[in-house]
């Protein structure tokens, strides 16, 4: 069994690389040494699996150095204990719109499919697959990648009354303040 403590101490690089191409594991390997500290899930969105072998190494640095501020911020992990209200009032409104998973997207690919995986596999206890998140000086959380997971955690916490009454949830999220 895993301790709360042993997932808080989870280290960022034992988030496994998933299958990447040969040149796209190149520039991921380039990404992390320039950029050690960021989550693996904001590499591999950033890097999209694209082939990159027709770029030549200084391309690819000086791409690596034009990348958004929010993909090269400094995250950690933490256990959040958290219920929708925490989160920044544009990302509550996507949970509304997207009615936290009831509400299929078309133009998410899998959208039916991959909220029914996350919800068989949503726990209340923090020991999910973490989510990146920034953290805004008043404390509210910009969800930046996770939607699934996030919603199917939280609409564990709901007991049919207004959203800041649900129940909090424990969610494992890498952080950076905004």
């Amino acid at each position: 069994m895993i301790s709360l403590l042993q997932i808080l101490k989870e280290q960022i690089t034992s988030i496994p690389v998933h299958n990447i191409s040969k040149s796209a594991r190149k520039v991921y390997e380039l990404f992390k040494k320039q950029y050690p500290n960021v989550p693996e899930y904001v590499i591999m969105d950033f890097l999209n699996d694209k082939d990159y072998s027709s770029f030549s190494k200084y391309e690819i640095l000086k791409g690596l150095s034009e990348i958004p501020n929010y993909v090269i911020r400094n995250y950690d992990l933490k256990i959040l204990y958290v219920n929708p209200i925490d989160f920044t009032d544009s990302t509550i409104d996507w949970f509304i719109d997207r009615d936290f998973g009831d509400t299929v997207e078309l133009a998410i690919p899998d959208d039916e499919e991959r909220t029914k995986r996350q919800r068989d596999m949503a726990r209340a206890d923090g020991r999910n697959e973490p989510i990146v998140v920034l953290q805004h000086s008043d404390g509210k959380y910009e969800l930046l990648e996770g939607w699934h997971r996030t919603m199917s955690i939280l609409k564990l916490g709901d007991n049919g009354e207004d959203l800041k009454n649900w129940d909090k949830v424990k969610i494992r999220a890498f952080v950076s303040k905004k």
